[in-house]
């Protein structure tokens, strides 16, 4: 479903299946769509917070000290970084449980060795705080705003 927000009110579009390629909906296409009155939004919204609420790419550190290669090295850890926390999970009670820090730490020492970029600890350390207070996406403030004004509750979930 998508939503489509219009004033007050939200259409919701269900069972989209073709167009062509002018955009018209092809032969046998189904639109159906309903309006559905604010009371029937959801009430509780849940946000993974890195990568959806704050941007993961916006160490300050990151491009000082990396370059142009920063933006493969940050995107290497982040990727990194869901790899391990998804093998790990699958993995519980089969080794011993490390928290997100651990596997963020993991997921960075990687990054730097596979681009070949060497961290005294120090510096692993400041990337590390840094990503510990991450910026937000610019939107994130007006949303979460908007939200709340409309009596919505919302929980954060890190992945």
């Amino acid at each position: 479903s998508i939503f489509i927000p219009v004033d007050d009110v939200c259409l919701e579009t269900l069972d989209v299946r073709a167009t062509r390629e002018n955009g018209e909906p092809a032969q046998g296409t189904e639109v159906i769509a309903k309006a559905v009155c604010p009371s029937d939004l959801p009430k509780a919204y849940i946000f993974d917070a890195y990568g959806t609420l704050f941007n993961v790419h916006t160490l300050p550190l990151g491009p000082k000290e990396f370059g142009e290669e920063w933006k493969q090295i940050s995107m290497t850890w982040r990727r990194k970084q869901l790899e391990y926390l998804w093998l790990r999970t699958l993995a519980r009670g089969q080794e011993k449980f490390l928290g997100f820090d651990d596997v963020t730490r993991d997921s960075l020492c990687y990054a730097l060795e596979h681009h070949q970029k060497k961290a005294e600890p120090d510096l692993q350390e400041t990337l590390m705080k840094d990503y510990a207070n991450l910026k937000p996406f610019p939107e994130v403030e007006g949303v979460l705003k908007d939200l709340k004004n409309k009596g919505a509750f919302w929980k954060t979930m890190i992945f």
